[in-house]
């Protein structure tokens, strides 16, 4: 998670001054700290603002690989398709429970977000490709492009190995918006991922 002492920093600058060093007045100082730690806030909502290369704010990194039918399959392609409100960049392994249960609730949700031009782009990381597949038939998520990890570059661009352990630190999601600006970035979405993707993006609830 980013550090929060940028924003905690107002309030030492404002008990210590009635103006700003460059002469704004306190109470414009004060409602300027507010919206910083709004926007920290809502960033940080889920428990953290970047996850590697991916922030909050800034552009998704691109992110890109063939998947079990051995087509190319990217973050980018799916931006570019027709009346795309946003996309879901999906982390997970079979080993991971949370994962599986996020993965059914995205097949249980695959209309809402269809409906809502919410793309999806399932991540796989470093599994045997045929366990992967025989997971992909038991869970019904042949409707999802979906892309493996077999080299561990995507796991080092999203910092998704947990330093201590040494393990996938999982169920991670990206959420970015059609503009490919990272809207949230999700650890484990509980009981409603898809409400929380379309919240990230703006899509009213139903």
């Amino acid at each position: 998670m980013a550090s929060l002492s940028r924003p905690w920093n107002c309030g030492m600058l404002l008990a210590g001054s009635r103006l700003w060093p460059g002469g704004m007045p306190m109470h414009r100082l004060a409602a300027s700290c507010c919206v910083t730690l709004l926007l920290v806030a809502v960033a940080t909502a889920n428990g953290q603002d970047r996850l590697g290369k991916a922030v909050v704010g800034q552009p998704l990194p691109r992110v890109a690989a063939f998947g079990l039918d051995n087509g190319a399959y990217s973050s980018v392609q799916l931006l570019r398709q027709n009346a795309t409100r946003g996309l879901l960049v999906q982390f997970w392994a079979t080993w991971c429970k949370p994962c599986v249960t996020e993965l059914d609730q995205l097949v249980a949700g695959r209309e809402r977000l269809e409906r809502a031009g919410v793309r999806v782009l399932l991540v796989n990381l470093l599994e045997d490709p045929a366990r992967v597949a025989a997971f992909v038939r038991d869970h019904r998520l042949d409707g999802f492009p979906l892309i493996l990890d077999s080299t561990g570059a995507i796991v080092e661009d999203f910092a998704l190995e947990d330093q201590r352990s040494h393990q996938l630190a999982l169920p991670v999601s990206i959420v970015s918006g059609a503009d490919g600006v990272v809207r949230a970035i999700l650890r484990d979405g509980g009981s409603d991922l898809v409400g929380k993707v379309l919240s990230a993006l703006g899509v009213p609830p139903r």
